[in-house]
């Protein structure tokens, strides 16, 4: 998808020439530096470093090599998730978003990200009392606004939208226009392109008595690497024109790619071409305007490791049912029969609708996921089951707030043990009256663990005293299930409950560290950094307001 030589490139120039010209309100040099940050989705430090020998981003290794951007390695928290990182970096408090989806034990409902008012309900949580690193912005893409004025396709402001662009003047209504209609325009082109390609293989495929191809690739690439991708660069491109004095833009390419194919496949590092044009882009235009002092990020939420489905290693039965089971043996075999999560786990309610098109977003958001997600969740008796990826968080209903081993203990004698031994399980946490605990392979450690070897490969590691805080603040979380399972360090290697070949929200070392690349004027200690809300004081810095309150809101 990206632009070749001749009319397309000719066209996007005079597109760029007139959004410069177009741009209104022109804005005023201030004494203050602006910021716009690029977030590559799911990109761990290490599959960044293949990316770079590999060649797939030429422009972003050129501006490292340059030394127009440093990259620093950082550690990103538990969970390693999208939802979680950007609550911590844009508010920098403390997060409560255990998973990708969890019950929340003190309303009893059902969260789910991609449904918008779950999203909105959780950033006003997050929001309470700080402020954003984002206001006066526009964020594209993303899980949370971060307290932006405006936003493009971010779930949690999705019942909320605002006017395109949120720009006064005849000018800058007709930019929004023209940016959409420049990206109709080019991917309406490109689409009949990349159809025959496919069509091409799957003929060849055919006639060679071979499977074919999946089009899943080719609407993954359609969507996400051509139509959005394309309408979020143009528009960051107008924002730079235009002043805006901070822009967030989270490209998902190369995060969708792996999680279908796995994080180093070829499908997936493929996308980073896309992602690398972008960024090509934005810088280029952010140097254009040199009076608006833009410092350009690139960083990502959390990176991902390869994985295997439940099935071959758990036995037929979906995750929630197999880990039903497990409680069935150990405690009351007459546990009511399992039901789909969207029936028995009520779901926060959407606020009042704000736009004609409130309903069709609520309706239709559910297809960005497998239909198994509707079914993967179960609630029987007092517990509730919810998997999300490579862990699962267990919930004891009948009881507020956290319910310590001990009391799970009488109710279901042996049950951590077993879970913990169960083929599909690399590891079960859960909080002991002495403090949180590690269950692995049916040995118990406390969180810390002794000093020295443990024969866990959770605390055998160099970083064991990184592993060991992230543990600690994620089931200190008031959203954490009781019990929380993880599909890593299992025996047939990290186990994924949706059958995903890529996984992240675990502990390990590919998910748990991802990176900043930053300009080298920026004064910063990034060494300092064990988590997002670390990021949270570089950022706010960048509002003259917060230079004498940040110690309030940091």
């Amino acid at each position: 998808m990206s632009d070749g030589p001749g009319l397309g490139r000719r066209a996007a120039g005079f597109l760029e020439a007139f959004v410069r010209w177009a741009r209104m309100p022109r804005p005023t040099p201030e004494p203050r530096r602006r910021f716009v940050v690029v977030q590559i989705d799911g990109l761990s430090h290490g599959a960044l470093q293949e990316a770079l020998a590999r060649r797939y981003m030429r422009t972003t290794a050129r501006l490292l090599k340059q030394g127009q951007l440093g990259l620093v390695r950082t550690p990103v928290g538990l969970p390693t998730s999208t939802p979680a990182y950007q609550a911590g970096l844009m508010y920098g408090g403390p997060v409560d978003i255990p998973a990708f989806e969890f019950l929340d034990k003190r309303t009893g409902e059902y969260l789910w990200f991609p449904h918008p008012w779950a999203s909105a309900r959780v950033e006003a949580a997050h929001a309470q009392g700080r402020r954003g690193i984002m206001r006066g912005g526009r964020t594209y893409g993303c899980i949370f606004g971060g307290g932006a004025a405006d936003t493009v396709l971010t779930f949690a402001h999705l019942l909320r939208p605002s006017p395109p662009w949120g720009r006064l003047g005849f000018r800058a209504r007709l930019v929004p226009l023209l940016v959409l209609g420049w990206v109709t325009v080019k991917t309406l082109g490109l689409t009949p392109y990349q159809i025959a390609r496919w069509g091409g293989s799957a003929a060849r495929d055919f006639a060679l008595g071979r499977r074919i191809t999946s089009p899943r690739g080719l609407l993954l690439r359609l969507v996400i690497s051509g139509w959005l991708r394309e309408l979020f660069t143009l528009g960051v491109t107008d924002d730079l024109y235009a002043g805006v004095p901070a822009l967030y833009v989270n490209f998902v390419d190369y995060d969708v790619s792996a999680h279908a194919w796995g994080p180093t496949h070829r499908r997936a590092l493929r996308a980073l071409r896309f992602v690398d044009a972008s960024i090509r882009d934005i810088w280029r235009v952010a140097r254009r305007v040199p009076e608006l002092a833009y410092d350009v990020f690139i960083l990502s939420d959390h990176g991902q490791t390869a994985s295997v489905a439940f099935a071959p290693a758990g036995g037929p039965a979906a995750a929630a049912e197999a880990v039903l089971e497990v409680f069935r043996r150990t405690g009351q075999p007459a546990l009511a029969s399992p039901g789909p999560a969207r029936d028995r786990l009520p779901t926060a309610r959407p606020p009042l609708l704000r736009s004609p098109f409130s309903r069709v977003w609520q309706q239709n958001l559910p297809y960005l996921e497998p239909r198994e997600r509707r079914r993967r969740s179960l609630r029987a008796g007092e517990l509730a089951i919810v998997p999300a990826g490579p862990n699962i968080n267990v919930y004891l209903t009948d009881v507020p707030g956290h319910v310590r081993v001990e009391a799970i203990e009488a109710r279901y004698p042996g049950v951590l043990d077993a879970l913990s031994r169960h083929p599909g399980v690399g590891f079960a946490l859960a909080r002991t009256a002495r403090g949180p605990a590690c269950y692995y392979r049916g040995v118990r450690l406390d969180i810390p663990p002794p000093s020295g070897p443990t024969g866990c490969p959770l605390f055998d590691r160099p970083d064991r005293d990184l592993v060991v805080e992230g543990l600690r603040n994620l089931l200190a979380m008031p959203s954490v299930g009781d019990i929380v399972l993880y599909g890593h360090y299992a025996a047939s290697g990290c186990v994924n409950y949706l059958g995903e070949r890529g996984s992240h929200a675990g502990p390990s070392e590919e998910e748990l560290y991802g990176f900043v690349m930053a300009p080298p004027g920026v004064e910063f200690d990034f060494g300092s950094v064990r988590g997002p809300a670390d990021l949270y004081p570089l950022f706010a810095g960048y509002h003259a307001e917060d230079r004498d309150v940040g110690e309030e809101d940091g």
